[in-house]
């Protein structure tokens, strides 16, 4: 019989299911929490792109390297490397080496300043254009004007014509004696 009682035995009161409710007495291994995993995740990705967008953005619309000599000029000119320079002398023009386009540099010009009547001054400056030079090619972008395009060309062409005028008509006389001479000598 002391066996038998062994078995029947109370459970302690706190043991008993009926003092436990259900959820309780199942254990659950704890779920990790993914979802602020893959939100801090995305977020880093985020950031990373628009650091790589701002980055890009920099090095290929707004970044020029600053060239103090024709010679640092000539040789992103060359390359046809995004470069911006100011050439003075007699007429002061500003380049920007923006880009390569089918074979070509394109390199915008920008008037500053010359040795030009007040009136043609006014017309020029701050006027631009872009000129189209054969890559690997080292000359003045401007030397070839009608690879140019824009209102700096045109203008420029005015104030040419308007000179050759002026010029023909001040050494018209001394125009028509040479050619009177001329036909002279071939009768």
């Amino acid at each position: 019989m002391k066996k038998e009682e062994h078995h029947k035995r109370e459970i302690p009161r706190h043991l008993k299911k009926e003092n436990h409710p259900k959820h309780e007495l199942v254990y659950h291994k704890p779920k990790k929490d993914y979802s602020k995993i893959v939100r801090m995740a995305l977020g880093i990705v985020l950031i990373a792109l628009i650091l790589f967008t701002i980055y890009f953005v920099f090095a290929n619309f707004i970044f020029f390297k600053r060239c103090s000599t024709n010679e640092c000029f000539q040789s992103q000119l060359v390359k046809c490397s995004r470069a911006k320079y100011l050439a003075e002398g007699k007429t002061v023009y500003e380049y920007f080496i923006s880009e390569k386009y089918k074979g070509e540099c394109i390199v915008r010009v920008r008037f500053i300043k010359g040795d030009f009547s007040d009136s043609d001054m006014k017309k020029l400056v701050g006027k631009e254009m872009e000129c189209y030079i054969p890559l690997g090619a080292v000359i003045a972008p401007e030397s070839d004007i009608n690879n140019c395009h824009g209102d700096l060309k045109e203008v420029l062409q005015d104030v040419i014509i308007k000179r050759m005028n002026i010029y023909i008509m001040e050494n018209l006389g001394k125009i028509d004696a040479n050619l009177y001479n001329v036909l002279s000598a071939n009768k």
